[in-house]
């Protein structure tokens, strides 16, 4: 049987079960080549397009393909303050030029390169340009522009724009059309230079600690402990662990520049303190209050960096004392210092004491045998004496009661 039989049979076949209208045009020589052309179609479609998916739907690869090594810079702008970070890997780490190189947190930063290496593509919420400005991914209307650069330039790119939910953002591919739900938390794409910098270069061991100095005050290490000298009392010792433990975790909130200005309060330092360590190092602190503000500047004096400090960071510092350190409390300490002494009155002359006593008392200049006229002031009760009132009345109701007998 030829091949146009079988067809005539199967056509037939179906214009069997078809209303008689439409049975001639089920045989037109069009409706013959597109039905055709559809098989032939999802023939393609079966063949190749498997394990492939369309665009920017993609999902379970990569969203960003580079190798964490080759990034030597990270930018993020910010968009709606018009600012513009930059950290750079050097040889000794991360390092913030902006801050004229202060160091960065490596840990944060490698962490923030390592999560966008494992990002994968997710399915899109828009694949159409038109819907970027929603989503605020467009080239001009964002809320970071994150960049990763290589030696060779840039090694990929995204845009970041509103928060769908908790720790989660729009992102948008820079070149592509496609915007991604992303967990992304705002805090890891900060532009203040101030959280990126590394905060424990203050820090210390404190078992290292064997000599604190101020201007007032020094405190030695021996044997025995810590001693305070010039004082055969020990110090107390919860003021001598908080000491210790505010200057081995010693913490600040920025980084003022290398520069001293005049606004640091440093000029008028009210605190300085000196630090000798077992291993021969030494530390110096100068603390000073920063005009207009609540914070406090510090400069150690081998660190070229001005430092930032709350009054949370500075802690019992900035109450610290001699008295403090014997563990007396300072407000005692101090009206004892500014207490005056009793004024005593002055002693009269010798003459007008005689005088003073004849009038005291007049019976020394008269006869013996005079008696002394008996004193008819009555003295008022004493208060612990006086009645209550509830006694007071029952005395009254005795009187009352005796003197109705007198009458009978």
């Amino acid at each position: 049987m030829s091949e146009s039989t079988i067809h005539g049979l199967g056509v037939k076949s179906i214009s069997h079960w078809l209303d008689p209208s439409w049975r001639q045009a089920m045989q037109a020589p069009m409706v013959i080549i597109l039905g055709v052309t559809l098989a032939i179609q999802l023939f393609l479609v079966a063949m190749f397009g498997a394990d492939r998916s369309i665009g920017p739907a993609q999902t379970d690869s990569a969203l960003l393909a580079f190798d964490t090594e080759a990034v030597t810079s990270i930018e993020i702008r910010a968009n709606d303050a018009d600012q513009t970070l930059i950290l750079t890997r050097t040889d000794d780490g991360w390092s913030l030029p902006d801050l004229g190189g202060f160091p960065a947190d490596a840990s944060r930063i490698d962490q923030l390169v390592d999560s966008l290496s494992d990002m994968n593509r997710p399915l899109p919420v828009s694949t159409s340009a038109g819907s970027q400005k929603r989503f605020k991914v467009t080239d001009d209307s964002f809320e970071r522009r994150l960049s990763l650069r290589g030696d060779e330039g840039e090694l990929a790119s995204l845009f970041i724009g509103d928060s769908p939910g908790f720790r989660r953002r729009f992102v948008r591919v820079v070149g592509e059309d496609a915007v991604y739900d992303l967990r992304l938390a705002s805090f890891d794409l900060s532009a203040n230079p101030d959280d990126w910098i590394d905060t424990n270069r203050l820090q210390l061991d404190s078992a290292k600690l064997e000599r604190i100095a101020s201007d007032d005050w020094v405190l030695v290490k021996n044997a025995d402990g810590w001693r305070l000298e010039g004082s055969d009392q020990a110090p107390d010792a919860a003021a001598v662990d908080d000491l210790l433990a505010s200057l081995s975790s010693l913490g600040y909130r920025g980084v003022l520049g290398s520069e001293e200005k005049p606004e640091y309060g440093l000029a008028a330092t009210e605190l300085r303190l000196d630090l000798s360590l077992t291993d021969g190092g030494s530390r110096s602190y100068r603390i000073g209050r920063i005009q207009d503000t609540e914070d406090y500047a510090l400069k150690e004096a081998s660190d070229p960096y001005y430092y930032r400090l709350a009054a949370f960071d500075i802690g019992t510092l900035q109450d610290l004392s001699r008295a403090t350190l014997l563990g007396q409390s300072q407000s005692v300490t101090d009206a004892a210092t500014n207490q005056s002494p009793v004024a005593l009155p002055d002693e009269p002359p010798a003459d007008q004491q005689g005088k003073a006593s004849a009038a005291v008392n007049p019976a020394t200049e008269t006869s013996k045998d005079v008696v002394p006229e008996a004193k008819t002031t009555l003295e008022p009760l004493p208060a612990h004496n006086a009645l209550s009132g509830q006694d007071q009345a029952r005395d009254d109701q005795a009187g009352d009661d005796q003197e109705r007998d007198g009458m009978r």
